[in-house]
């Protein structure tokens, strides 16, 4: 869970399990328009770290202000928070001046990371409230979005929090970024963090829109949509950060070039036995999300998502897909385009299966 390359291992079943919550509706009803900054939640945390050093026990005050934070209400409601389990590291971390950290505990070296860095992360959020973090956002976006979606308004509400691990997430009228994470990103570059994660919060509650409202029984088919769904975004996302993340005075090049060993075959043999599955589908198609997100993808879509997106802006039908940004079925027909003018060795999708795919489009896509 510490490293970047776990944070996007675990993007996509996270994403679904927090668009499914009740507590993101009504978060998602409360966000400010225009990017608010909320730092209640690492606020709180800071409260209970500086009492347990001080050999304090945090007052059922304490402990409930930082639980009962928005965000963590959430995080506890989705299972991503165990309470029982924080408390006890919290204490174990930060009771003990003297704590020699076990390197196989990925939860505790995350809250020495904050203890080793209290001073340097509070800075950190003086530094988020003074900036002006939307400018950025949106200069990272802008090559990326359709014009009706490139709007401050459209830019969600951003939170930071201790995540446990070096995590960001973005989700229809939220961004979530772990404190620490940004401290890294937004220090090298300002709004990185945030415009990727703000394009998977603005592009997914587009692509809800974009399908009709599921009724009746439990459908796979809606299930495929939402991968594919997925693997468009993150294949775009990535278009925005990782370049900036790959270069040599990146923080983050080693973690970055780690994601990419093999990118190239495992984008290949994805890419071959997604096609495969989809042909031989015949309107029976009966997998799951994370099944799917398992079995037909690497990296929680990154793989094949960015070898795609990266042959489409290469062959210069990225101005194409715009106006579709959140069509995936667009995303893999423009890909398929682009495989015959880069003449890519690359797969593609098969006819049949794009007929297979254009068929759920005019049941699923809701009219226009």
């Amino acid at each position: 869970m510490l490293s970047i390359k776990s944070v996007i291992n675990r993007y996509a079943c996270v994403i679904l399990i927090i668009i499914q919550s009740s507590a993101i509706a009504q978060l998602a009803g409360d966000r400010e328009v225009g990017g608010a900054k909320d730092f209640s939640a690492v606020d709180a945390y800071f409260v209970l770290s500086e009492r347990l050093q001080k050999k304090l026990e945090p007052t059922n005050l304490e402990w409930k202000g930082f639980f009962k934070s928005p965000i963590n209400l959430m995080m506890i409601s989705s299972g991503v928070l165990d309470t029982a389990e924080f408390k006890q590291d919290l204490r174990k971390v930060y009771s003990k001046s003297g704590y020699h950290l076990d390197r196989n505990d990925a939860h505790l070296e995350h809250h020495m990371k904050y203890k080793v860095n209290e001073k340097k992360l509070k800075d950190h959020i003086l530094f988020l409230k003074s900036s002006n973090l939307n400018d950025s956002i949106l200069k990272y976006l802008r090559p990326f979005l359709p014009d009706r979606l490139w709007t401050i308004q459209k830019i969600p509400k951003q939170y930071y929090i201790f995540y446990g691990s070096e995590e960001a997430t973005g989700a229809p009228g939220m961004v979530i970024c772990d404190l620490h994470l940004s401290s890294i990103v937004d220090n090298y570059r300002l709004g990185l963090l945030s415009a990727h994660e703000t394009f998977h919060s603005i592009v997914t509650a587009a692509f809800s829109d974009l399908i009709k409202t599921p009724e009746g029984n439990y459908d796979p088919n809606m299930d495929l949509l939402y991968f594919l769904s997925n693997i468009s975004q993150e294949g775009i996302a990535d278009l925005i950060d990782k370049p900036l993340l790959s270069k040599k005075e990146s923080p983050l090049k080693v973690e970055v070039a780690k994601l990419r060993e093999n990118e190239v075959q495992k984008t290949i043999n994805s890419i071959t036995k997604l096609d495969s599955l989809l042909e031989m589908a015949n309107g029976n198609f009966a997998l799951d999300f994370y099944s799917l997100n398992s079995d037909y993808s690497h990296s929680g879509g990154h793989i094949p998502g960015r070898l795609m997106a990266q042959l489409i802006q290469d062959s210069g039908l990225l101005p194409q897909f715009l106006p579709y940004i959140a069509d995936p079925i667009r995303f893999l027909e423009l890909y398929n385009e682009a495989l015959v003018k880069t003449k890519s060795n690359l797969p593609g999708f098969s006819k049949r299966t794009m007929e297979y795919l254009n068929d759920l489009k005019q049941k699923y896509y809701a009219p226009k």
